[in-house]
């Protein structure tokens, strides 16, 4: 994640440039079994218009099982292997949210991984099975975002945050999806 071209020069001997990431995790969550990573301020050293933008990635780690899956945020499948390369369920990988800014925090309420951007707000949720690398929805809960970061309450089932404009209740409703209101 953090030194991208090393891997892949000593691999191909090509000239890459150096592609590192200067930025590192600042939000940390456990969820469905797996440790979730993000907040990566995106500083890159040495990178190029190839360089991934790391600032709107939530990375997931394997299912755990030892300490070591909860650092493994790949499959374990080699994805180059022509005769078997499906992803499982137990994998780890990354979620990109393109529209996500830069992410403060991630809050696990109830059957959902809540994320806090700066300009936004998103919900990660399992399937009807729970959340699997293979399965898995992404939804936009709010437009608004996060202005401080520790500001971010879960009461009585609804969410509460300091956003650009004031203070902000995140809460369920009758359809099963989340409103957004200023208090």
């Amino acid at each position: 994640v953090y030194n991208r071209s090393s891997g892949r020069v000593s691999k191909t001997s090509l000239s890459l440039p150096m592609d590192s990431e200067l930025g590192r995790f600042t939000a940390i969550a456990s969820y469905a079994g797996r440790v979730f990573y993000a907040g990566i301020s995106h500083q890159l050293a040495g990178g190029d218009s190839h360089s991934p933008q790391t600032s709107g990635m939530v990375f997931f780690s394997q299912l755990f099982a030892t300490k070591e899956n909860l650092v493994r945020c790949y499959q374990e499948t080699d994805p180059t292997n022509p005769d078997f390369n499906d992803m499982l369920d137990t994998d780890g990988g990354i979620i990109v949210i393109p529209e996500c800014a830069y992410i403060w925090q991630l809050k696990p309420i109830k059957q959902s991984l809540f994320v806090f951007g700066v300009n936004g707000v998103w919900e990660i949720r399992g399937d009807e099975g729970g959340f699997r690398a293979t399965s898995y929805q992404v939804n936009k809960v709010s437009n608004v975002g996060v202005y401080a970061r520790n500001s971010i309450e879960e009461v009585n089932g609804a969410i509460y945050f300091w956003g650009t404009g004031g203070i902000y209740q995140i809460a369920p409703n009758q359809f099963g999806t989340f409103d957004t209101n200023t208090i």
